[in-house]
């Protein structure tokens, strides 16, 4: 479970995920705008937010990965945005 110090602007860049996502869903190429999103998150938890930098990132994918696991078969282009926007998340910050 994560604070409350930190819900917030993890809900906010997930939040901005899947309205690109969404976007995906409709045909539009998302792809440069999901990792500007990603680098914008991981950029805010290390420099805004008062609580630990990997914490936020750890709940972050773990945000985007539940959602790409409960995405319908009927909407591959969103969960396939969705898997793209976790993976940009570096492997070093989910420690």
């Amino acid at each position: 479970m994560t604070s409350s110090s930190i819900d917030a602007p993890i809900r906010q860049y997930v939040e901005q995920i899947q309205a690109l996502a969404t976007k995906a869903q409709q045909g539009e190429d998302v792809a440069s705008r999901l990792k500007q999103t990603v680098r914008d998150a991981l950029h805010h938890f290390s420099v805004v937010v008062v609580a630990d930098e990997n914490e936020c990132s750890r709940e972050f994918s773990r945000q985007l990965n539940l959602i790409v696991d409960i995405t319908p078969d009927s909407q591959p282009a969103y969960r396939q945005a969705m898997q793209q926007a976790a993976s940009y998340i570096p492997k070093s910050s989910l420690k």
